[in-house]
């Protein structure tokens, strides 16, 4: 399975390249359906369980899906079954997926950082910020956040991170828990390796309010209820079947994201990408113009 699996990686990088073009020359680029078309490529089932909640529309404000993290495959998946949401990412995931990094930082919807030294006014307020200045490049839709921080394939995850759930707190974003089974069947990069025809399970928790938490560790608490609950309900539908079988990827509630630009930074970045490379461009031609003139010299 390694050559489907290196296939399929080339493969994503490629269409990339295809999306970032098109963003720059100004045509509506939706990594929602870029995902949706990567999971129809491995003929991927969808499915929820009976007891899941309809996703809220996060196109009306900001909205945060706290997922499960198992695996590479999770931001094709995600942004499948939630319309092209942004996503928080470590910066050393970019090199592992080159352009489809620079593609979703240039439109917005990728937040990159850096857990490399401690900022000076603590973690807690740093997040709160990085969280709503990025929000505001890319508005049209709510966020992906993994509170696991890390991949993991142990039943119900790494204990989560607090820091993140807090900063969520003090903006006042609603969140709602998405769990989503067989995650690292689609996508195994530990052993490099895809699943075809994989059915993904998914269950999505009622909305949390920050408001109708008294504090930040009551908000907290309420989530690793639901955590739990929503985990369950994910990976025993199957069991009790109690599945619910959809023929397209996207939840119940999730909208499709209209792949605008977004923000004055963000064509700010296209700007730059454009004119990065039209200098690269000039300089090729002017020194194959050079090497040209020498010859007939």
């Amino acid at each position: 399975m390694v050559p489907a699996f290196l296939l399929h990686w080339a493969y994503s990088q490629a269409e990339s390249v295809v999306w970032l073009v098109a963003l720059l020359i100004g045509c509506s680029s939706r990594h929602g359906v870029f995902g949706q078309h990567l999971c129809s490529l491995l003929k991927t089932r969808f499915a929820h369980a009976a007891c899941s909640r309809p996703v809220l529309d996060d196109t009306k404000g900001a909205v945060v899906y706290l997922c499960n993290h198992r695996s590479w495959g999770d931001f094709w998946i995600d942004e499948a079954i939630l319309g092209g949401t942004s996503f928080v990412s470590r910066l050393a995931v970019a090199p592992a997926i080159p352009f489809t990094a620079l593609w979703g930082y240039v439109q917005g919807w990728l937040w990159f950082f850096n857990r490399n030294g401690k900022p000076k006014d603590g973690w807690l307020q740093w997040m709160t910020e990085f969280l709503r200045r990025h929000h505001s490049m890319f508005p049209s839709k709510g966020l992906v956040f993994y509170p696991e921080g890390t991949r993991s394939q142990t039943p119900f995850g790494n204990p989560i991170k607090h820091t993140g759930l807090k900063a969520i707190y003090n903006l006042g974003w609603p969140v709602q828990v998405v769990i989503t089974t067989n995650k690292e069947r689609f996508v195994n990069e530990r052993k490099c390796c895809v699943g075809i025809g994989e059915q993904l399970v998914s269950s999505v928790s009622d909305a949390i309010w920050p408001q109708q938490c008294t504090s930040a560790d009551a908000f907290v608490e309420a989530f690793e209820i639901a955590w739990t609950s929503t985990w369950t309900a994910a990976y025993s539908a199957v069991a009790c079947k109690g599945l619910v079988h959809r023929s397209r990827a996207l939840l119940p509630g999730a909208v499709q994201g209209d792949g605008r630009r977004g923000s004055r930074v963000v064509k700010a970045r296209v700007f730059t990408v454009l004119l990065i490379i039209l200098t690269v461009c000039w300089r090729r031609w002017s020194a194959a113009r050079s090497a040209a003139r020498d010859k007939t010299r």
